[in-house]
Order: C-alpha cells, then structure tokens, then sequence
C-alpha cells in the first residue's frame, strides 16, 4: 500500500513538473515572438493575432511601418478623382470592384454547399481586389485601384468599418485615409451595405453604417449638402421576392426611412441595386454594371479645400488611448536622440509624430502642442547653452562642431516651432574668435615694446658709461617708462580697462621723465 502511495505521489510530482515546464516553454515561445524587431514580422504577427501585446517600441515600429506603407499606396491618389468604397467587412466590396472594373465573375458552390461569387480564373482581367467572402478581411490598409481605361481616376478599396486589427493598425488606416483625401484631386464615396443586414438584426446594422456615414461626413449637415457625392449600393440583394415579383427598392428604402437615424434618411435617397454577376435585366429596378459605372462616374466630388474636415477614419476608445500614449513614448524618444545627436532615430520618429497629427485629433494636438514641443525645445536649447560655453571658453572647433549638428537637427524637425536663432550662435561663436583675436594681437604688440624697451636700456647704460647725450636718454626713458605702465595695467584687467589705463598713463609719462633726468 505504502509502495503504491509513493508511486502515485511521484507521478502526480512529475506531472505537476511537466505542466510546469510546458507553461514555462510556451512563455519562452511568446516572449521569444514578442522579441522581434522587423516591421513585417510585427506586422504579420500582429495580423493572425490582433490581440497580440506589443511593446512600446514594437507598437511605435509598427505603426510608422504602417503608415509608410500607406503613404506608398496614396501617392497612387494623387491629383487624381478618388472614389472611396466603404462598408462593413463581407458586404462585398471587392467582389464590387472586381465587377466594376471589368473582371469576368462567376457563381461558385462552397464545400458546405453555400453560394459564391468570385473572379473567374479565365478572366482575362485578375483579380484585382483579393475577396475575402467575408471570413477575415484580406484589406487591412487602404488600396488604390486605378480605374481600367483611365488615368485620372482611381478607386479606393477601404478596410471595413468594424474591422479591429489591433490599434497600430486601426490608427495607420486613419493616417492613410486622411493621405488619400489630401493628396486626391477630389473626393467621392460609394458606400455598401449587405441587403439581409438591413432587413435583419433589429435595425443595428443600419445604425451601424449611419454612424460610420456621420463619422466620415463629419455631421449631418455635411452629409446633406454633399449627398451629390454618395451613392449607397445595396449587395447581395434577391432579384425577386418569396412570391416570384422583382424585388421593389422602395421596400429597401424603407428600412432605411422608417429608422431612427438622419444620416440613414440621407442615404435612402441615395440607394440603387445591383449583381455582380449583372443578372438584373428581369428587375427594373436593378442597376446594369454599365449604368452603376456610369453613375459612379456622374457623381460630383468633393475638392481637397473641403474634403480636409472630411473623412476621418473613426477610432474606438482603445485606440485613442493607445494614440496618445504613442505620442508620449515618441516625445521622450525625440528628446533623446537630440540630446544624443543621434539624427536619423530624430528623423524616423519625428515622421511618425508628423503622421499622427495627419489625423487632426484635438486632444492628441493639445499634448504635441503642449508638451511634446516644449520638452523638445528645452533640449534644443541646453545644447545651445553648450556650443555658447564652449565658444566663450575659446574652444571653438568643439562649438563649431556643435552647432553644425544642432543644425542638422533642427533640420530635422520640419514644421516645428524651433525657439533657436542658429545664425546668433553663429555670430557668437565669430565675436569670441575676434575677441581672442585682437587680446593676442594688442598682447603681442605690448611684448615687443617691452622687448624693444629693455634692448633700449641695455643700450642707454652702455651710452652712459660712455658719455652719451641727454636727449638720446629721454627719448628711451619715455619709451620704457611707457611699456612699463602699460605692462602694470596688463596685468591689472580686461583690455577695455587696459585701453584706458594706457592713455591716462600716457599724459603723465613725460613728468615722469624729467624727473628721471633731473636724478
């Protein structure tokens, strides 16, 4: 009994050891994960784990990594007629663009037998959207895809409304939508919404995309003046109803009518339907491909003047923390690399902080405005302090190497409020070069006469052993006379006073002489 106590207690030992050292494996294995430095590795990491816990170096290369890419993808807009697609995720947005841009579809059943539309592999036009039918979203930033045929016009394939990859990215896709809009000629939005989402789940997808439309538009009252520019398409809608009849938009509108929500009352005046697979002819009430080309086409846009207060990517609660607490970890970083001069980490990350401004949110302003630029100012200004030191104290290669990296730094810092006047300290540096200039010269000048005068004295004692003459005498007594007060008052104080000195001392010299003389 006893011998099988012990061995029963020895097992239930060596499993508690086991569990131990697995949980302590997969610690290692995260930690190991959590370890890494490469932006796409961040980046993949962070896309098949959301959830995934950055550190705050991590968070910030992710972010500027992000944002980088975006920026890439948004010079595509530029100058040109942007129209931006916008939706949940899985309410067909690729699937849209493929159609619209001229991708041969086809109709395909799944494993579980369920329905599908999707780029058909003999198209002659790819893919040009990847689907992702609804499971995870494959659009994690926003893509510019240029219009088949033109030049000057582009669409934009936007991630989805309740997209959540983890703030970094949520907060990149801000930065970069508000790119696009900046850099686009002009502005327009196609906004689609899944039918059964409107006909179902209470309503709450329609205040969904009301909220996300207010959000972009900034208020109801721009919405309302620029429904010009809005079409709402309505995808996956049957073509005919339970009994047979074409299905009716009205009845579509009417979901949108009979809510609560304004913004929903705008946009169901700005509804159509549509197939993908343009299979609408026996429905009148369905848009062709054709037509909603051109429709999209006949909508106005809204000019970069106006469209700045517009289309700002809406951030949850966790996000806006994140934002600025990333502004936070950047001022301590921006500090210090000035006061290391290290200008490429100033570089990267002033970038990063001019992105974050990109998206114009108040509070995080009020803490660039108020902190950041302060603390970065008094670090700007102690090495000013020191490059003052170092050239008052004659060192002037080393302040003349200081301020030509302050320089650089500063140059760094685009847009910033810099509280430092470069050519001044340039100016001081000069003025202690000439100061020490002319000490040296007027005290080289003083040493000759001295030396000129002793050589004069040696000369007189011998001439007056000798018997030499009296005027001789009283030319050289005046000169050593001269050197010797002007050498008392060198020694005395700055040259300012010396300068003084010397010409009081110099009105006195010759009654100094005539009594040498008369000794």
């Amino acid at each position: 009994m006893r011998t099988a106590y012990s061995q029963s207690k020895k097992l239930k030992h060596h499993i508690v050891l086991l569990s131990l050292a697995t949980v302590l494996l997969d610690s290692c294995s995260q930690a190991h994960q959590l370890g890494i430095d490469d932006p796409q590795e961040i980046l993949n990491t962070k896309l098949n784990n959301p959830t995934t816990v950055l550190t705050p170096n991590q968070s910030i290369t992710l972010l500027n990594h992000c944002a980088a890419l975006g920026e890439q993808n948004a010079a595509g807009a530029s100058e040109k007629i942007t129209c931006l697609v916008l939706g949940n995720t899985g309410t067909g947005k690729s699937t849209t663009l493929n159609a619209l841009l001229g991708c041969t579809m086809r109709e395909e059943r799944t494993e579980q037998r369920a329905r599908r539309i999707i780029v058909d592999p003999s198209s002659e036009l790819r893919e040009v959207s990847p689907i992702g039918h609804g499971e995870v979203s494959r659009t994690f930033f926003p893509r510019i895809i240029p219009y088949s045929g033109f030049t000057d016009r582009v669409y934009c394939d936007c991630p989805g409304f309740e997209d959540n990859r983890g703030a970094e990215i949520n907060i990149a896709n801000a930065i970069n939508i508000r790119k696009i809009v900046q850099q686009a000629r002009g502005v327009k939005a196609l906004f689609l919404a899944e039918y059964s989402d409107l006909t179902s789940n209470r309503g709450r997808s329609i205040q969904t995309l009301a909220k996300s439309c207010h959000d972009m538009f900034g208020s109801v009252d721009n919405l309302r003046a620029l429904q010009h520019t809005v079409l709402l398409g309505i995808t996956k809608a049957p073509r005919f109803d339970e009994d047979g009849q074409p299905l009716s938009i009205d009845i579509v509108r009417s979901q949108l009518m009979n809510s609560n929500s304004i913004t929903a009352q705008i946009l169901a005046e700005r509804l159509f339907l549509f197939d993908p697979l343009d299979r609408g002819n026996g429905n009148p009430d369905f848009w062709s491909l054709a037509r909603c080309r051109n429709e999209i086409e006949q909508l106005h846009y809204i000019l970069p003047s106006f469209g700045k207060t517009l289309f700002k990517e809406p951030l949850i609660a966790s996000d806006y923390r994140h934002l600025q607490e990333t502004v936070r970890n950047l001022r301590s970083q921006i500090v210090d690399a000035i006061t290391q001069g290290d200008v490429a980490e100033l570089s990267q990350k002033w970038q990063l902080l001019l992105r974050l401004r990109v998206i114009e949110d108040p509070e995080v302003e009020k803490l660039i405005k108020g902190d950041v630029l302060c603390v970065v100012n008094a670090a700007i200004l102690q090495r000013a302090v020191a490059i003052r030191d170092a050239a008052q104290a004659y060192q002037f290669k080393d302040a003349q190497s200081r301020l030509n990296q302050l320089t650089t730094i500063i140059s760094k810092l685009s847009g910033a409020p810099v509280v430092c006047d470069i050519n001044g300290l340039q100016e001081q540096i000069n003025a202690c070069i000439a100061k020490q200039g002319s000490e040296k010269a007027f005290k080289e000048q003083v040493a000759k006469m001295k030396a000129d005068s002793e050589k004069e004295h040696r000369e007189l004692e011998r001439l007056r052993q000798s018997g030499g003459f009296k005027g001789w005498w009283k030319k050289v007594g005046l000169a050593y006379v001269a050197v010797s007060v002007v050498g008392g008052f060198l020694a005395a104080g700055p040259v300012g006073a010396v300068v003084g000195g010397v010409s009081a001392a110099l009105e006195v010299i010759p009654e100094v002489v005539e009594k040498m003389l008369k000794k």
